[in-house]
C-alpha cells in the first residue's frame, strides 16, 4: 500500500529536518489522539514515551518490520508521521524514529461515526466530567484527602525503611517509566533484580533511556503507580526496606495501595459535572454529544482534555478520557460537541469498535 496519502493538492508543508521534526514529536505527541495507519485502517495507537531522536508506542500486533505510518490532527490539518522501526524483533513496545512529517489541509474525522438511534439514545449518555487540567492542583488542596493520605502511611511507616506518596504533574523518572510500560516497579533486594512479567523490566527498559538516570533507582524498593478513574496516572507509592522483600511484604503492600486508591477516587471534593449528555454517534475513535451550555462554556473548549463517564447499555458504564475537537450552540440552552477519545487501551479500543458497530 502507498503510504504517502498526500496529494500535491492538499499539502501544505513537508518536513524532513530533524530538529524540527523533534519539536514537532516534543510537543504535540503525548498531548494528540495519535492512530497508525496501515493495510487501509487506521488503528488507535498508545503513545508510551515521545523524545527529540524517538517514540515508543505500545505494539499493534504488526509482525513486519515495515516502516511505520502515524497520524493525527492538530489545528484543521491532517499530520502523516513517517517512521522508521528500530527494534527489528517481536516486542510488545515499538521503537520508531522519525525521518519526515507531510501536513495537509482539512483534517477529517478518522472514522465515520454510526448514528445512536433515537430509541437507544435515552439509556446511553455522558457524565461525571472534570477537565484534566483541573485534577493535580485539586489534588494539592484537598486537605481532608491529605490528612487520611498522611494517616494511612504512618499506618505502616514501622514496618518499612521509608514509604511516600509521590505525586506530579511532572514526570519523574519512576512516573515516565511507568507511562511507559503501565507497571509497578520491584527490586526485591540490592542487586536491583527485577521480578516476573507483572513488573518493569529494568534491563530491557536501559535501551531507551540513558544510564545516568537510573542511578537514582536502587533495590529493595517497591513503586506502585495511583490512578485516578483508572485512567489518570497521579504518582506512585515508593516503599523501601532495609534488606529485601519478602512475599508477605508484597501481599501486604498490594492490599494497601488498594486502599490507598479507593480513597482517592472516593473523595469528594474533586468537582464532577452532574449534568448529562445525550450521545449521537460513537465509533472506536470519537463520541458525539449534546449537552446543556449554561455553566459548561470554559470546560467544552476546543483542545481541552476532559475525563468522563460514559454509560452504554444496561449499567455498563466506563471512564474515558477525550480531547474537545468542535462545539457548536444548537440553541440557548443546549451545545453539540464532538470528541476525540485520548489514550485508549487496546482493550476499550476493540470494545469500542465491536459497539458502535452494534447500533
Amino acid at each position: 500500500m502507498n503510504q504517502n496519502l498526500g496529494t500535491e493538492s492538499n499539502i501544505e508543508k513537508e518536513i524532513n529536518d530533524p530538529s524540527l521534526l523533534g519539536q514537532v514529536i516534543k510537543s504535540l505527541f503525548l498531548n494528540m489522539p495519535v492512530s497508525m495507519i496501515f493495510d487501509g485502517d487506521e488503528t488507535p495507537v498508545k503513545v508510551l514515551n515521545a523524545e527529540k531522536e524517538f517514540i515508543i508506542i505500545k505494539s499493534t500486533g504488526r509482525k513486519d518490520f515495515g516502516d511505520r505510518l502515524l497520524t493525527f490532527t492538530n489545528n484543521g490539518s491532517l499530520y502523516h508521521f513517517h517512521f522508521n522501526l528500530k527494534n527489528k524483533v517481536n516486542q510488545a513496545d515499538e521503537y520508531l524514529e522519525p525521518y519526515k512529517l507531510v501536513i495537509m489541509k482539512n483534517g477529517l474525522r478518522k472514522h465515520e461515526r454510526i448514528p445512536v438511534k433515537e430509541v437507544e439514545s435515552k439509556s446511553y449518555y455522558i457524565q461525571s466530567f472534570i477537565k484534566v487540567e483541573e485534577i493535580f492542583p485539586k489534588l494539592s488542596k484537598l486537605n481532608s484527602l491529605n490528612i487520611n493520605i498522611q494517616k494511612m502511611i504512618s499506618s505502616i511507616e514501622e514496618r518499612f525503611l521509608e514509604v511516600e506518596f509521590i505525586h506530579t504533574e511532572d514526570s519523574d523518572f519512576r512516573i515516565k517509566l511507568m507511562k511507559i510500560s503501565g507497571l509497578p516497579i520491584f527490586l526485591a533486594n540490592s542487586r536491583n533484580h527485577s521480578i516476573g512479567n507483572s513488573f518493569i523490566n529494568l534491563k530491557e527498559m536501559k535501551e531507551y533511556f540513558g544510564t545516568d538516570e537510573w542511578e537514582e533507582i536502587q533495590g529493595p524498593e517497591i513503586s506502585i503507580p495511583i490512578y485516578f478513574k483508572g485512567k489518570i496516572l497521579l504518582g506512585y507509592i515508593k516503599v523501601r526496606t532495609e534488606i529485601e522483600f519478602e512475599l508477605d511484604d508484597v501481599t501486604f503492600i498490594n492490599t494497601f495501595v488498594n486502599n490507598f486508591t479507593r480513597i482517592i477516587n472516593k473523595e469528594e471534593g474533586f468537582e464532577f459535572s452532574k449534568e448529562k449528555g445525550k450521545i449521537l454517534d460513537l465509533s472506536n475513535s470519537g463520541v458525539g454529544f449534546l449537552h446543556p451550555r449554561i455553566g459548561y462554556e470554559n470546560v467544552f473548549r476546543v483542545g481541552e482534555k476532559v475525563l468522563m463517564e460514559m454509560h452504554m447499555d444496561k449499567g455498563l458504564f466506563a471512564n474515558f478520557q477525550i480531547i474537545i475537537r468542535n462545539n457548536s450552540n444548537i440553541n440557548e440552552n443546549s451545545q453539540r460537541i464532538g470528541a476525540e477519545f485520548f489514550e485508549l487501551s487496546e482493550e476499550e479500543s476493540i470494545f469500542l469498535k465491536n459497539f458502535s458497530e452494534k447500533l
